[in-house]
Formats: structure tokens, sequence, C-alpha cells
């Protein structure tokens, strides 16, 4: 058996309840094509091909890719493993009006990665199911004030609806990870959170406000390299919506900050 590889991030769920419960959550329906980042040895890639019309498993590592056609494929009624990086793989091509449903237990030091790149192709996307660390979970729901609420937020809340469906104990793994794990479901917008004139802008602005945590949010755009030219017009902004400068970007909404990239937008 092959064996987790600790630079691939690799922990393998095992838990049988866990599992049942992911594939229960994802609805996954008899017409879905789904999307697996990681077949691992396989445990979900089993539950996922029992429901799905197809099934397309990415698998990194060549020990256990090569292990699972001998052991798993044989299992499999309409599943395809593919042995390479998903990162780095193109994206699969839909047939005509079918998008995919992602459902994955990830490695936790690429989910920013994998979530932009799903971004990217978030037209060929119905929703998206992920494994994370549970304090990456907390930060994508996280509001405006809360102590975990930050740039990422704004970032998946722009992009989608997101959810954090359940927590999942660090002992469902082996190895055991050092941290505990939340399931979440990501469902594409079909328009993004705010309209904003000039997207960039709006997320220059976002970075800008979270570099510094302690920073008040008119000091973090003076300083911030990308947005420090826009100062003074950043300030017209905030009177212009009654928003203090001395309150920090923790406070603010995903529409408030698109707001205020509006304005500059409008009145450069």
């Amino acid at each position: 058996m092959a064996f987790a590889k600790k630079r691939y991030g690799q922990n393998f769920l095992i838990d049988k309840n866990i599992l049942k419960k992911i594939v229960t959550s994802a609805k996954i329906s008899p017409q879905e094509h789904v999307i697996e980042i990681g077949t691992g040895r396989g445990a979900l890639t089993r539950e996922i091909d029992k429901f799905a019309h197809s099934v397309i498993s990415y698998e990194i590592d060549k020990d256990v890719y090569s292990e699972n056609k001998i052991r798993l494929v044989p299992e499999l009624r309409n599943t395809t493993l593919i042995e390479g990086d998903f990162m780095l793989l193109p994206f699969p091509i839909p047939e005509e009006d079918i998008k995919f449903k992602v459902i994955a237990n990830i490695p936790y030091y690429i989910t920013t990665p994998i979530i932009e790149k799903l971004i990217d192709h978030k037209d060929k996307v119905s929703d998206i199911y992920l494994m994370v660390q549970k304090e990456v979970a907390d930060r994508l729901v996280a509001s405006p004030g809360n102590k975990t609420y930050g740039s990422f937020t704004i970032f998946a809340d722009y992009h989608f609806e997101v959810k954090k469906l359940f927590n999942v104990s660090r002992n469902c793994f082996r190895p055991v990870p050092n941290v505990e794990s939340a399931f979440i479901q990501l469902t594409p917008r079909s328009l993004p959170k705010v309209k904003v004139a000039d997207e960039t802008l709006f997320f220059d602005l976002v970075h800008a406000s979270f570099w510094g945590r302690r920073k008040t949010i008119l000091t973090a755009v003076k300083n911030y390299q990308k947005t420090g030219k826009l100062a003074e017009i950043f300030k017209r902004a905030l009177e212009a919506y009654d928003i203090s400068p001395t309150i920090r970007g923790e406070r603010l909404s995903v529409k408030e900050f698109g707001m205020l990239a509006n304005y500059i937008s409008q009145n450069q």
C-alpha cells in the first residue's frame, strides 16, 4: 500500500460516516458529472462513483495512482483516473450545457490556489465541496468585525455563496493531521456580490485595508504600494459615505468596499 507523502500534504480520509455525510451533503444526482481533486486511496472516490453519472479523479502521486489502477479501478463504474497535478493540467471541457460538481479532500497548503483556479473556470462549475482546514472555513464565513474576517473572506464572498456544512475531527484522517477540518460548499455567483467598475482596483483596496491589521483604513491605504497614490481620493470616498478614516478594514463589508472602489473609479 502506498504511504502518505508529506510533500503532497496527504491526509487520507478514512471515517465511513464522514464519507457518507460528504456524499449526502453534495446531493449528487445520477445525471451529474463530478471532478475529484486527489483520489488518495479511493475512499471518497468509491462513494462518489456510486451516485454520479461520471467522475474525473486527479492524483498527483505516481505511486498512489499506480496502485489505484490495479486495486481501485475494477471497483468503479463511472470514474476516470488521471495522473497529474490538477493545478497544472488543463481544466476539463464539459459537453454543451453540462457543469461539473467539484468534490475534494484537498491538500490544505494549496487551498487558495485551488479556489483561484476554480474561479477561473466557474462558468463550468455548478457547486464546489471542499474539505479544508477549520480555521480557513471559519475565515471564509466570517462577518465584518469578526477577528477571522479578512481579504480572503471578501475574495470568496465576491465570487461565491459560501456555507460551512460541518466540522470534521482530525481523528477521521490517516495520518492524523495537526489541525481540525471542516467541509464547505462554494456556489459560484452568476454575478459578483457587488458590481464594481474596476475589479483590480477593488481588490487592491481590499488587500491594502488588511495588510496591516492594526492600521486604520486610511493609513493602510496610504502606505500600501499599489494604493498609496489614491490616498486623497480615498479619503474623499470615505467622507462621501460617512465612513470614519480611523475605522479598520475588518469592519467594512464587501458592498462597502465596492462603493469605495466605484467612487474612486468615477472621480479619478
